[in-house]
């Protein structure tokens, strides 16, 4: 069997595990067991996407109840190239928080100098973002939903019962895309942090939401994973580029995509779609963007590696033999020079949790997951 073709095969076995997380909320009922959100108000068993036809505003109609992002940029949960993949790190102070991906769906904390692992949540599947002293995540504890709960694992709570991905906590708003019950793409929400003022903001089916300055780019999947943004009050919907994207970061005002038009070759533009260009010759996944460097997934000769390339697309350099396609498929995360991954064991039928140095140096395992 091909590396490409066992990519297609984990690509498979990981939706359905995403969408068996999503559809737990169908099976149990949060009302019953009366929990509450932080602002008070009791969650029933219906979902909010059955009160009048969404439960939320529409999306012209809340121009005025977002603040600028720029007025709140230190409230940013993660990094753009964190947020955006399916596996999730995220760091506070001298911590790194991660998903173990073990039979708990366990969230761990580590230093960043490797020592004092410690267990901080369980039911945790993706998207952390940490503002202050608080975790936000999607969860699936009551249900399948948007939590949070204090950075040592005390005061969870349930902010919000939805089919919630690619969620991102910025300038005192939580956005997200709505997973529907057959668990195709949906649209981009937002609410407040305290759960109130739930907002529908498009009608697209949206993946790979970055939260930049006022405005969400994601890819459209009812457009060919084309290219889009719109404002984080819902107006101005434009589409930045006809190209077909699997992952996209949006940094220093250049959106950077690999390309599925163009086997997955790294490609980026400017944020109005403008000095489009191709960074690389790789099939290339899992792009995280950070200081100057793009970190991906490459493919070549059927073989995978961990790269670094500048963002000018000068400099490229192999960091590891040490993935697979589990990683190209799940992402890898990036902190304080450090790069997190995932990769799977086919022999023992395990994921490990591996870390190495930006520069190549120091790789080590955390942690692995017995299937």
């Amino acid at each position: 069997m091909s590396k490409k073709l066992v990519i297609l095969v984990c690509c498979a076995a990981f939706s359905l595990a995403i969408l068996l997380a999503a559809a737990q909320v169908f099976r149990i009922d949060p009302g019953s067991a009366g929990l509450t959100n932080n602002s008070g108000r009791e969650l029933s068993s219906e979902s909010e996407d059955d009160e009048t036809e969404d439960g939320s505003k529409n999306q012209s109609g809340n121009e005025s109840s977002s603040l600028p992002l720029s007025d709140e940029t230190e409230q940013r949960g993660n990094t753009i190239g964190n947020s955006t993949v399916y596996w999730s790190i995220a760091q506070s102070g001298d911590w790194i928080y991660y998903l173990a991906h073990d039979n708990e769906n366990s969230l761990y904390k580590i230093r960043i100098d490797g020592k004092d692992k410690q267990k901080v949540g369980e039911k945790v599947y993706s998207n952390i973002n940490i503002v202050g002293d608080w975790i936000y995540y999607c969860g699936t504890e009551q249900g399948s939903g948007i939590y949070k709960m204090k950075i040592d694992g005390t005061k969870k709570e349930l902010i919000i019962k939805d089919h919630a991905f690619f969620m991102s906590v910025v300038g005192g708003w939580i956005y997200y895309s709505h997973i529907e019950q057959s668990g195709i793409d949906g649209n981009i929400y937002k609410i407040r942090l305290d759960g109130t003022d739930k907002t529908k903001l498009n009608l697209d089916k949206s993946r790979r939401l970055n939260v930049v300055n006022d405005w969400i780019y994601y890819t459209n999947t009812d457009d060919n994973n084309a290219i889009y943004k719109i404002r984080t009050n819902g107006t101005e919907r434009t589409r930045l580029s006809n190209d077909s994207a699997f992952v996209i970061n949006v940094v220093d005002g250049w959106v950077y995509y690999s390309n599925n038009d163009d086997n997955k070759t790294i490609y980026r533009m400017k944020i109005d779609g403008s000095e489009r260009e191709r960074l690389n010759d790789d099939e290339s996944y899992a792009l995280n963007v950070s200081d100057g460097w793009i970190y991906y997934i490459g493919v070549i000769d059927d073989n995978f590696a961990l790269y670094k390339v500048r963002t000018s697309g000068a400099e490229k350099t192999k960091l590891s033999d040490n993935v697979d396609a589990s990683t190209s498929l799940m992402g890898i995360g990036v902190a304080d020079n450090w790069i997190y991954y995932l990769s799977y064991d086919m022999s023992l039928f395990q994921i490990h949790t591996f870390r190495i140095r930006t520069d190549g140096t120091g790789e080590e395992k955390l942690n692995w997951r017995e299937q």
